[in-house]
């Protein structure tokens, strides 16, 4: 397996300059490695603070929505080796789980 690369703050940096935009957020995800990653830059000390809040209520969806699907699971019920797309749900919540820690 190759070594993790985050996207660099400074990819996000010329996107903000390019565009001229105040605030940039890039979210991807590294399939090799199975992690989403979010790059953030802010112009300034208070756009800086609104992005910090803007992760922050991210990874607080992120997780009630985490919560919802292992609900919504356990509601199915059924073997997940055994139904090609309740195996990926799990995969899925297995996925989601690890990135949310």
């Amino acid at each position: 397996m190759s070594d993790y690369k985050p996207v660099p703050v400074e990819a996000a940096r010329e996107i903000a300059e390019k565009y001229d935009k105040s605030i940039v957020i890039i979210f991807s995800h590294d399939p090799v490695h199975a992690l989403m990653h979010t790059t953030t830059y802010g112009t300034n000390p208070q756009n800086k603070e609104l992005k910090a809040d803007f992760e922050d209520y991210r990874l607080d969806q992120a997780r009630k929505l985490l919560a919802s699907l292992r609900t919504a699971r356990a509601y199915i019920g059924g073997d997940g080796s055994k139904n090609e797309t309740l195996r990926r749900i799990d995969e899925t919540i297995e996925t989601a789980a690890r990135f949310l820690k």
